[in-house]
C-alpha cells in the first residue's frame, strides 16, 4: 500500500501524545513533553552535529516531543532514567508498516505512549483493537484517553499468561519492555504463544536470525512459524 506524503503526515500526527495526557513522575515512570532546542538535540541524534538545532528538527520534525522514561538503578542519574519510548517523527516512522498493514481486529501487547493505538484508530480499515498492558500505572495514565472508545478494549494482564480462549486477531503487534530480559527473547516467546491465534504479527527488534530463517521483514511474520 502506497501512502502519499500527506497521508503519511496525517498518520504520524495521529500517533502523537495529545496535550490532555498529564506529564510528570508516576514512579517508576516519568512522562515529559520536551521543547526542542540545542541541548535536547543530543537525545534524538547520534554523533556530533554541526548544527544541533537543524539536525534535531530534521529528526523530530515538530517543536515538541514526549519522552516515556523509567527510573532504574542503572539509569537513575539520567534526566529521564531509561528512555523507553519517544513520539518524535524518527521513532514514529518505524511504526508506519504496522499502521498500513493493521486491519480488521488488531492485538497490541504493550501500550507504551499509546502511539500505535492512536495511529490504528486513524484508519477505517481497523475494526477493533485489543491492548494488553501489564503495568497498571501506564494503563491509568496513558490508557485513560481510550476509555469509552468502542473500538478499543484495554486488558490489564501479562501477554504471556493472557487467556486466549476462542479469540482470534487479523494482526498483532508486540512492543514489550523488560529491564531484566533481552527484548528479542521476550518477543520471540510472545509471538510463539500468539501464533495460532493471529494471521499476521510482528514485534519490535525481532531477532535477525528469525528474519533470515523465515525470509520476512522485522515487523511481519505469518502465523504458521514455529520458533525453537
Amino acid at each position: 500500500m502506497y501512502l502519499t506524503p500527506i497521508e503519511r503526515s496525517r498518520l504520524l500526527k495521529a500517533c502523537r501524545v495529545p496535550p490532555a495526557v498529564p506529564m510528570g513522575d508516576f514512579y517508576p515512570w516519568v512522562l515529559d513533553r520536551v521543547k526542542l532546542n540545542g541541548e535536547t538535540a543530543e537525545l534524538i541524534s547520534t554523533g556530533p552535529p554541526t548544527n544541533e538545532q537543524a539536525i534535531a528538527r530534521l529528526i523530530c520534525c515538530w517543536d515538541t516531543y514526549v519522552i516515556l522514561g523509567r527510573w532504574t538503578e542503572a539509569k537513575m542519574h539520567l534526566p529521564h532514567g531509561d528512555i523507553v519510548m519517544l513520539d518524535h517523527q524518527m521513532e514514529l516512522m518505524k511504526h508506519l508498516p504496522i499502521l498500513i498493514h493493521g486491519t480488521g481486529r488488531v492485538l497490541v501487547t504493550g501500550l507504551g505512549l499509546g502511539c500505535v493505538v492512536r495511529g490504528l484508530l486513524a484508519r477505517d480499515q481497523v475494526d477493533h483493537i485489543d491492548v494488553i498492558e501489564l503495568d497498571r500505572m501506564i494503563l491509568d495514565r496513558i490508557g485513560a484517553e481510550f476509555d469509552g472508545n468502542q473500538r478499543v478494549t484495554l486488558h490489564h494482564a501479562d501477554a504471556l499468561t493472557f487467556p486466549l480462549n476462542g479469540q482470534r486477531w487479523d494482526f498483532a503487534w508486540h512492543d514489550l519492555w523488560d529491564e531484566n530480559r533481552p527484548l528479542p527473547m521476550l518477543h520471540a516467546d510472545v509471538m510463539t504463544r500468539f501464533s495460532p491465534k493471529v494471521t499476521r504479527q510482528g514485534a519490535w527488534e525481532l531477532p535477525r536470525w528469525v528474519k533470515r530463517r523465515w525470509g520476512c521483514s522485522e515487523w511481519l511474520m505469518n502465523r504458521r512459524i514455529k520458533l525453537p
